[in-house]
C-alpha cells in the first residue's frame, strides 16, 4: 500500500510540473509568451492589419494588439529584413534544423514566410544594410566584401530582384552610414543616415544632399505620403517627419528611452497616423495617433500581455 502510495505521490508532483512549465509558455491571460532574442528589422503588410519583426529565431507577428509566433516556416535568423507590398525581402542565416546553406544571401517570401525564394548570393554573404522599396522593390545594400555579383565593398543598388546590380559613387556624403532606407514609390530615391546627419539621393546613391537635421542618426524610414522619419541620438532621443516636397520638419512627441535609442521606425501604409519603432534595448512602442502619443507593446524583448 505505501509503495502504491508513493506512486500516486510522485504522479501527483508530475502532474503539478506540467502545470507549472504549460504556465511558464503562456501568460497570466492566456496569450502565448512571445519574446525577442534580436530585433532586424520590421513592417507593415500592405493592408496594414499586421506587423512582422525579425527575432533571430523567426519572425514574430503583431495583430488585433496581440503579439504570436508562427506556427508555419522555418524560424531563419533574418537579417537586413525589409517588407515590401506583397511580402518581405531579407538576407540572413538559416535556422539550425533548414537544410539550407549558410548564409542565405538575398531572399524573398510572399507567403509570409511560410516558404522563401533563393534570389541572389545564396552561400556567399550576409546583408545587414540593406533597403527595399515598397513598391518599387529596388534593393539597396552595402557590401561588406567582394563577391560573384561585386567587384569590390560599397554601395550597390539592383531594380532586376538582384539579377544584376550597379555600384553607386556616394557623392556628398559624410560620416559613417548607421541607416538606409528606399522611397516606397520613386525609383531611384534613397536616403541614408550616418553619424552627422541624413543625406538624400535621388539618383539611386550616386549624388546626395545633406537635408536641415543634424546629429547622429540611429534610423530612417520613408513614409506613404513622401515623407521621411529620421530619428537621432544625440544627448537625448528624436523624432523627426520631413514633408519631402516641403522640406519642412516636424519634431514628433517620443518617450524618453534613456540611454536607448531608436533602431527601426515605420508608418502604416493603410493608416497615415500609426507608427511603429523598436529600440537597441528591443522595446516597441506604437503609436495611433501621428505620433502624439506611444503604447509601449514590448520590454525588453518580452511582448506585453494584451
Amino acid at each position: 500500500m505505501r509503495k502504491r502510495n508513493n506512486i500516486y505521490k510522485w504522479g501527483s508532483i508530475l502532474s503539478s510540473l506540467l502545470v507549472i512549465v504549460s504556465l511558464i509558455a503562456f501568460n497570466v491571460s492566456g496569450e502565448e509568451k512571445v519574446t525577442f532574442t534580436h530585433i532586424h528589422g520590421l513592417g507593415y503588410t500592405n493592408d496594414g492589419e499586421e506587423i512582422y519583426v525579425p527575432a533571430h529565431d523567426g519572425l514574430r507577428v503583431y495583430k488585433d494588439g496581440t503579439w504570436t509566433i508562427p506556427t508555419e516556416g522555418s524560424k531563419h535568423d533574418y537579417m537586413g529584413f525589409n517588407m515590401f507590398k506583397d511580402g518581405f525581402y531579407s538576407s540572413g542565416h538559416p535556422a539550425p534544423n533548414s537544410d539550407l546553406a549558410n548564409p542565405l544571401g538575398i531572399v524573398k517570401s510572399t507567403n509570409k514566410g511560410k516558404t522563401i525564394e533563393k534570389l541572389a548570393l545564396y552561400k556567399e554573404i550576409d546583408f545587414h544594410g540593406m533597403a527595399v522599396g515598397y513598391k518599387t522593390e529596388e534593393i539597396y545594400v552595402f557590401n561588406p566584401t567582394k563577391n560573384s555579383q561585386m567587384d569590390q565593398p560599397g554601395f550597390y543598388y539592383s531594380t532586376d530582384e538582384a539579377k544584376t546590380w550597379e555600384q553607386s559613387k556616394l557623392a556628398g556624403i559624410e560620416g559613417q552610414a548607421i541607416a538606409l532606407a528606399a522611397h516606397p514609390t520613386k525609383k531611384g530615391v534613397v536616403t541614408v543616415g550616418t553619424n552627422q546627419g541624413i543625406f538624400l539621393s535621388e539618383d539611386h546613391g550616386n549624388n546626395f544632399e545633406k537635408l536641415s537635421i543634424t546629429g547622429s542618426v540611429s534610423a530612417v524610414s520613408f513614409g506613404h505620403q513622401n515623407n521621411l522619419l529620421v530619428a537621432t541620438k544625440t544627448d537625448e532621443v528624436s523624432l523627426f517627419q520631413i514633408d519631402l516636397s516641403t522640406q519642412e520638419s516636424v519634431e514628433l512627441n517620443v518617450p524618453d528611452p534613456g540611454e536607448d535609442a531608436i533602431s527601426y521606425i515605420k508608418q502604416n501604409p493603410a493608416n497615415k497616423d500609426e507608427f511603429i519603432f523598436a529600440t537597441h534595448k528591443k522595446d516597441i512602442y506604437i503609436s495611433n495617433d501621428a505620433g502624439n502619443t506611444w503604447n509601449q507593446n514590448v520590454d525588453e524583448g518580452v511582448a506585453i500581455p494584451h
